[in-house]
């Protein structure tokens, strides 16, 4: 495999694999493969792909954020994992509207509260190299002192 993900396979060519699942990636190569292999189809050989190791990725975390900085992370990293290397949001940061910027372009705005508050898994976005994720300063906050009784999130 060369360091930008494409797979060179003897009597098949070139095939690229960067940024693919494994179910992606074998589904790729089956119908690559089964040219060459028609056993392939018919379930008489089958094929494993599997990951063998990860490269690592550079994301700096930048903003309202307890320990701010750039953070060596896998490449197969997400958006939360970012979040909880850095520590998360301080006193005066925010949960919403926080900038993931890629390429020098705002790539995306993630709304981090929605997922703790019902899974919503929008903001659970694979990182790439370079990423900067930018936390706010809150906009509005609310205060609650005695005892509170939550419940779920409802829709």
């Amino acid at each position: 495999m060369t360091p930008d993900g494409a797979l060179q396979i003897p009597f098949a060519g070139i095939t690229q694999v960067s940024g693919l699942t494994i179910e992606q990636a074998t589904s790729v190569l089956k119908s690559k493969l089964t040219k060459i292999y028609p056993a392939l189809s018919s379930g008489q050989t089958h094929l494993t792909v599997n990951l063998g190791t990860t490269r690592s990725i550079r994301v700096t975390v930048k903003g309202e954020v307890r320990t701010p900085g750039s953070y060596t992370l896998s490449s197969l990293a997400t958006f939360p994992n970012a979040l909880y290397h850095s520590g998360g949001p301080n006193a005066n940061g925010s949960l919403r509207y926080i900038k993931l910027i890629r390429n020098n372009k705002l790539y995306k705005t993630i709304d981090f509260y929605s997922f703790l508050q019902s899974g919503v898994q929008e903001g659970n976005i694979r990182l790439e190299d370079q990423d900067v994720i930018q936390i706010p300063v809150y906009k509005k906050r609310v205060g609650i002192s005695g005892e509170v009784k939550t419940r779920p999130f409802m829709n």
